[in-house]
């Protein structure tokens, strides 16, 4: 129950405070959805990379083994890596 006008002050004060911090976030949740889509594609050329010279004829897997590297599953390109 609000007691006094300093009472809805705060009240005011505190739905301002958490306006401002929904923008915030968004412009945040909208940065980082930006960056994920940068790494994404990262990801993908990468994986093209080492498709392109498994297809080459580069061991791209043997050198993998052999460096010790655990193999990481991707959907995109199981098939033909292995």
């Amino acid at each position: 129950m609000i007691k006094s006008p300093t009472d809805l002050q705060d009240i005011t004060d505190r739905k301002l405070d958490l306006i401002v911090d929904k923008e915030i976030m968004g412009k945040q949740l909208k940065q980082m959805q930006k960056k994920e889509a940068v790494f994404k594609q990262k990801i993908n050329k990468m994986l093209f990379l080492f498709f392109t010279l498994q297809n080459k004829g580069i061991p791209v897997n043997e050198i993998y083994e052999a460096e010790g590297i655990k193999q990481i599953m991707t959907e995109r390109f199981d098939e033909i890596m292995t």
